[in-house]
């Protein structure tokens, strides 16, 4: 913002200005001083060079001594990742207890000069502690691990790879087929990147069925487990009892994460991904399973024990890694708990677990709204912004197990819209924001699913003011007085963030149009009835039919190259007129259209 003006006690960044590394610094402070100097530059249109030397003589005398100091001490610091920023007149310092927090340190620095559109910024002291452990989240799509970082997080996840593609375990020799030496160099080469940024790192590993008469069964009759429900018959699980699978399994973890560098993998172990054999088996009832050998043990042991041998093995690579396991859908196909207590009081040191804040499996989370209708949080939304009884209970069994929990969510969608890049209702993704890092969990993973890229907008970026507590120090005559500055204005914070995208004179009429969305979530009536059902399939541009007689192509089935057992993405059974779905939905077009009516203005 050019007409920009500084307040009595603002300081200005100006081309005399210089950023001041301190000695021996590591390669992860290097690479983010050099992304402050572009910020500034192509940014702010202020050319402020790195600079590792110290302040010279020369400097002082001539009183061309600004600086932007970084720098590393731990005192008065109490978490690990926390960080300072201190501003005096003439110099900036920023502060990290350890490396993740002064590189965290010099991404609110930008948010700071960002949201004020001027290298202009005010002095004074603020520290900030960490409110979540992790806080995870993806390359945007054509993205680097920069714009990771620059949204707040200090973890990610990439790959959704096969474990036999990328196992160097000769245990089951007749696997070695399913290896993919190019998926494991590409998982190098993401780990590398990321760990440039000291991000942390997991790699997304699921499992392949196998055919009834597949060499490996052959070979090793044994290791067959429960045949399961994906479609078709004569499709097998391995065994994750059997001492042969277990051995496979562990030797191809600890491989993968010694060759790759990898701090852990992240499985699904409800109803889909990393097969085991209480995963929609055949001919049973839930909670039951065909292999007699699992059957014996129940589902909770079998689970806990699969995710316990891949935590040791995980741990064996490297002290501090983690498998986590993500129960997803598991009341619907082995669970008789809601919340899985019973599988994680069993799970042990090298495990976490992953769940989400806003679904529930068994039904019973509900948001009962006007009309009558009462709306089942089956899977993602954003119509309840906080935490589900069912993640609480997770929660204090995590807790009482001793294992981590992280919250899965995303910024970018939920079902009220699903498959669009951008859902622009604010004032809930900060709202949601605000739950997670209340929520008593050690972590968020802020991400989309594998069908569906993370785009980068301004929704997924929002989360990160929460994640933050900020303090101030008041001197005094003997010590310091910490005191803990409020909750952040929520109001005052969308107001800037409007005004940084739009600039000052549209900026209003943006927020404004967030918060018609917001609203206009209110009257969401349900969550798709399906994932890949018309418009929530393809996006707006999906095709439609008004004659319901026609014979549909290919586009309008999923899988659409598949010529048998096709889902159809399409609905013949409208809304009835006059219905309370109609009204909730006409409604929603209500708020809508005021939201696009300011978005014109602005």
């Amino acid at each position: 913002d050019p007409k920009a003006k500084p307040l009595k006690d603002d300081v200005i960044i100006d081309e005399t200005w210089k950023i001041m590394l301190p000695e021996g610094v590591d390669n992860v402070i290097k690479l983010m001083a050099n992304d402050l100097s572009v910020f500034l530059t192509s940014r702010m249109g202020v050319p402020v060079c790195v600079d590792e030397q110290n302040k010279s003589d020369e400097d002082i005398q001539t009183g061309n001594s600004k600086s932007i100091v970084l720098a590393l001490d731990a005192k008065g610091l109490e978490k690990p990742g926390s960080f300072s920023i201190k501003v005096l007149c003439d110099e900036i310092i920023l502060c990290g207890a350890d490396t993740a927090g002064l590189r965290d340190a010099i991404v609110k620095l930008v948010d700071i000069i960002g949201l004020r559109q001027a290298p202009i910024i005010p002095i004074g002291e603020r520290v900030y502690q960490p409110r979540l452990h992790l806080r995870l989240g993806i390359k945007p799509l054509l993205g680097s691990y920069r714009d990771v970082v620059f949204m707040g997080n200090n973890a990610t996840v990439m790959g959704y790879v096969s474990l036999f593609a990328v196992s160097s375990s000769n245990t089951i020799p007749e696997l070695a087929g399913y290896r993919n030496p190019k998926l494991l160099d590409n998982l190098r080469k993401e780990v590398a990147e990321a760990k440039q940024y000291g991000l942390r790192t997991y790699i997304h590993v699921n499992t392949q069925l196998l055919e009834k008469d597949d060499h490996v069964f052959e070979a090793h009759p044994d290791i067959r487990g429960a045949e399961l429900n994906f479609g078709k018959r004569d499709q097998y699980a391995l065994c994750s009892e059997h001492p042969l699978v277990k051995r496979y399994y562990a030797e191809s973890v600890e491989g993968l994460l010694r060759s790759t560098g990898a701090d852990g993998i992240m499985i699904i172990i409800g109803g889909e991904e990393f097969y085991h054999c209480f995963m929609r088996p055949w001919d049973v009832q839930k909670n039951h399973t065909n292999c007699p050998r699992c059957e014996s043990l129940g589902a909770d042991r079998v689970i806990a024990d699969l995710c316990n041998n891949l935590g040791a093995a995980a741990i064996k690579a490297n002290p501090n890694a983690e498998v986590v396991a993500w129960p997803y859908g598991a009341a619907y196909y082995w669970s008789d708990d809601n919340s899985q207590s019973g599988m994680i009081s069993l799970m042990k040191e090298g495990t976490a677990l992953l769940t989400e804040p806003e679904k529930d499996d068994a039904w019973d989370e509900i948001i009962e709204k006007p009309y009558g209708v009462r709306k089942f949080l089956w899977d993602y939304s954003i119509d309840m912004t906080g935490i589900s009884n069912r993640a609480q209970k997770q929660i204090q069994a995590c807790k009482q197990a001793g294992i981590p929990i992280y919250m899965k969510s995303d910024h970018e969608h939920a079902y009220e819209a699903p498959r669009l890049p951008n859902i622009p209702c604010m004032d809930r993704w900060l709202e949601r924001a605000d739950a997670l890092a209340s929520s008593g969990a050690d972590g968020a993973w802020v991400f989309p699913y594998f069908y569906r890229p993370f785009y980068g907008t301004s929704s997924g970026e929002i989360g990160k003011y929460m994640w933050w507590e900020e303090y101030v120090f008041i001197p005094q005559e003997i010590e310091c007085t910490k005191i803990v500055i409020d909750k952040f204005d929520k109001e005052k914070l969308l107001q800037a963030f409007a005004a940084r995208i739009a600039g000052n004179d549209a900026g209003p009429h943006l927020r404004n149009a967030w918060r018609f969305a917001s609203e206009a979530i209110d009257y969401s009536p349900e969550i798709a009835p399906r994932y890949f059902m018309g418009t929530y399939y393809l996006g707006p541009d999906h095709p439609m039919v008004a004659d319901t007689n026609a014979v549909l192509p290919d586009i309008f089935y999923y899988p659409k190259n598949q010529k048998i057992d096709r889902v159809p993405i399409f609905d013949r059974q409208p809304t009835k007129p006059g219905s309370a779905f109609g009204r909730y939905y006409r409604s929603m077009e209500c708020c809508l259209k005021c939201a696009v009516a300011e978005m014109e203005t602005a």
